[in-house]
């Protein structure tokens, strides 16, 4: 009787973007299993970030919280260099994207 040993195949790759229209996280486990989640930023509630320990705080290392609205996924970015600026930058864009919005309204 033969058998294979899955363990040795379950790395991960994890994608990041973050783009001026969405959020997307792509995460890839397995050798067939794919899971992304775009998040607009219309969608985005609240974005907030985690350093806990010494090394994580020591090195700026930390997880990012992406929460959205309804239904849709919340997005997780773990072990990311400097958290903080990541969640500035998503905040930013939002705030771009969202009065880019309300000034084209306006205009019309």
């Amino acid at each position: 009787m033969a058998s294979a040993d899955t363990g040795a195949m379950t790395t991960a790759l994890h994608i990041t973007l973050i783009t001026e229209r969405d959020v997307v996280d792509v995460d890839y486990s397995h050798i067939t299993y794919k899971n992304i989640a775009v998040a607009t930023y219309e969608a985005i509630q609240d974005v907030e970030y985690v350093q806990s320990g010494f090394l994580r705080n020591f090195f700026d290392f930390g997880d990012v919280f992406v929460q959205t609205a309804g239904h849709r996924a919340n997005i997780e970015f773990l072990r990311v260099p400097k958290p903080g600026k990541v969640a500035d930058i998503i905040n930013d864009q939002k705030k771009k994207r969202l009065n880019g919005r309300n000034d084209h309204d306006t205009q019309s």
